[in-house]
């Protein structure tokens, strides 16, 4: 699976930079998924030798997910299940195209993954470790972290601010959960 994610530029540009970004990564005859979660959907896209093989879109955008799903603040336990299991059952409705090909490395393009590889940057105090790279194990640690504060404790996280503060959860457990599948 995809041993970790870096994040870049954010937006619809960011299928354009794909390639640019495999090559200056040296993982150009590698299979990488870029992942774009908005607030409605997220686009999962594979390449592999310089090629984009895979595009899927899944409703898994981090507005719409706390909205239907994470009423209460901080989310309850059984909410966060419910939540766990859609997401992982609309991955696993459009993710074996993307699971075949095997993907080595993960590419998120998102303000949500940005926000995650600050506060992973802020829980590794005096560690020096290469900017804008999270592990897998990190996004998931930071998952958890986050859905037991309350939006107010999520806006003081370094790199969340007020707006991400209500959206982060679901948008960590998504790239959580494509981190563990990929």
């Amino acid at each position: 699976g995809g041993e970790r994610f870096v994040v870049s530029a954010a937006g619809e540009e960011a299928r354009l930079i794909l390639l640019g970004l495999i090559s200056s990564l040296r993982l150009a005859s590698s299979a990488v998924l870029m992942i774009d979660l908005g607030g409605g959907s997220s686009e999962l896209t594979i390449s592999s030798h310089k090629r984009i093989r895979e595009t899927v879109s899944l409703p898994l955008g981090a507005v719409r997910l706390t909205n239907e799903f994470l009423p209460h603040d901080p989310p309850r336990k059984p909410e966060l299940r419910r939540l766990r299991g859609f997401i992982a059952r609309e991955i696993g409705r459009g993710g074996d195209r993307i699971a075949r090909l095997r993907p080595r490395a993960v590419i998120a393009t998102s303000g949500t993954a940005e926000s995650l590889a600050a506060v992973a940057k802020g829980l590794e105090k005096g560690k020096k470790k290469q900017p804008g790279i999270t592990t897998r194990a990190q996004v998931r640690c930071i998952a958890k972290l986050l859905a037991r504060r309350t939006v107010d404790d999520r806006k003081k996280l370094a790199g969340v601010g007020p707006r991400r503060a209500e959206i982060i959860v679901a948008g960590a457990e998504v790239y959580a959960e494509l981190l563990d599948r990929y």
